[in-house]
């Protein structure tokens, strides 16, 4: 499904707001997109940016309902649904050569709406940016996100995680004293941004886990400066390397923590050409923001899900919110002791960033805040279901052991006492559709 597509179906289930009025990319774009995800959290489509033809998207991967949309499936038939399609990875690509303009590679400023997000930021950043890059000796392909700091001329800043996929093949090139060729991808289909949020094994190749989750081939389009093939219908895509054995200060920057990652000395991205398509978007993402949350939770709980099935089959579902370092896991008993392996199992799955494990028993909506919290407040012990792990490492940018250790929470009813703890209902509440009362009016005498 190409980006114009699934902005249409957006449209369609009315889940995109369009902002006509001029926006300034330099903090009000950032300023507009957080006070609709704190309201009604829906995507937003910018028309008009000030001082670029492009036009901004941003949220549109923002929930469980909109990523359903895109996986044609219910939002709570998601983790299911994309661990089903993980496993047909064996679609082959096509190659088709369209006509794309092309711009020269220090011209980024001067055509690509790069915006300031937070009052402290460096400068402008490349946000929703997704690097595409294959392995100098497999030619493993591998797509993956970082934040990326425009400093002009061409130059890009970005910091790769140690030891992740990125950082692997980096690290074979700069052995050889060689750069290594990456394509900066923005405004992709959806399948693409997923993918890039997955973390699969090494040899596997992530455009093939793009076509697994969309369902059909990726068809593909050579670049014009660099040794690389990109998704036909990608909007922008700048073309360059990574310069080996050169760092250069980056930062700070709003980090999806919440607070500023100071200067640090990072790695370069130094720019050959920018081509563009026929009617490209540029894509935003907010950091820290549901979008950010969905798209990096998303795999997590596919990986939890995943984790938990083989210990415990009676697994409903998984979920990673309200924020990364929570995994929310909820699970059918059938014997005692389940949700505490179930939890084990969940943690074992991401052991960098979940550090809280809640499980839940059938009846407690797990996409529901409050029904969790709930279902804390009722059903978990604190002298009994809450445990806590000490001394397991979390990510690696942690220097004061912050988010060192787990917490399990069993928020499940004893086994065999489930009817003792049966929650109330109403009648007909799921019935009741609250537009037909609210709507009717008294008509005089």
């Amino acid at each position: 499904m190409k980006m114009d597509q699934f902005v249409q179906k957006l449209m369609d289930h009315d889940e995109i707001i369009t902002v006509q009025k001029e926006v300034d990319p330099r903090y009000e774009i950032a300023a507009v997109t957080s006070k609709i995800q704190k309201t009604n959290n829906k995507a937003i489509f910018f028309e008009r940016v000030k001082g670029f033809q492009i036009p901004v998207l941003t949220n549109l991967l923002g929930t469980y309902q909109r990523l359903g949309i895109f996986l044609g499936c219910q939002e709570r038939d998601v983790v299911r649904t994309v661990g089903t399609r993980l496993n047909e990875i064996s679609f082959i690509r096509s190659l088709k050569k369209p006509h794309r303009k092309i711009l020269e590679g220090t011209a980024i400023g001067d055509h690509i709406p790069i915006m300031t997000y937070y009052e402290k930021d460096g400068g402008p950043y490349i946000t929703g940016g997704i690097l595409l890059v294959k392995d100098p000796e497999t030619g493993v392909h591998n797509l993956s996100y970082h934040r990326m700091q425009w400093v002009g001329n061409g130059e890009l800043r970005l910091r790769m995680t140690p030891g992740y996929h990125l950082d692997l093949a980096f690290d074979k090139a700069e052995k050889k004293n060689e750069n290594l060729e990456a394509v900066v991808l923005i405004g992709a289909s959806p399948a693409v941004m997923l993918a890039a949020a997955f973390r699969p094994p090494y040899d596997v190749d992530e455009l093939k886990v793009a076509g697994a989750l969309q369902g059909a081939p990726l068809e593909m389009t050579s670049c014009e400066t660099v040794d690389l093939d990109i998704p036909l219908d990608t909007g922008i895509a700048i073309e360059g390397e990574i310069l080996h054995h050169t760092r250069k200060p980056e930062g700070p920057y709003g980090d999806w923590m919440g607070n500023y990652i100071p200067v640090t000395e990072n790695h370069v991205f130094r720019t050959r050409a920018i081509t563009l398509s026929t009617n490209p978007y540029y894509y935003s993402i907010l950091s820290g923001s549901p979008e950010d949350i969905a798209l990096i939770g998303m795999p997590v709980a596919v990986s939890m899900y995943q984790n938990v099935k083989k210990v415990i089959p009676s697994v409903i579902d998984t979920a990673c919110w309200p924020f990364l370092f929570y995994g929310i896991v909820q699970i059918e008993k059938k014997t005692e002791g389940d949700a505490k392996k179930a939890a084990l199992a969940a943690l074992g799955a991401d052991l960098e960033r979940i550090k809280y494990c809640i499980v839940v028993d059938p009846d407690v909506d797990i996409y529901d805040p409050q029904d969790v919290l709930w279902a804390l407040a009722v059903r978990c012990s604190p002298e009994r279901d809450i445990i806590a792990i000490p001394g397991i490492p979390s990510f690696s940018r942690d220097p004061h052991r912050m988010h060192w250790g787990r917490i399990i929470l069993d928020a499940t009813a004893p086994f065999g006492l489930i009817d003792e703890f049966e929650r109330k209902r109403i009648p007909l509440e799921k019935d009741i559709r609250l537009e037909e009362y609210l709507s009717l009016k008294i008509k005089d005498k």
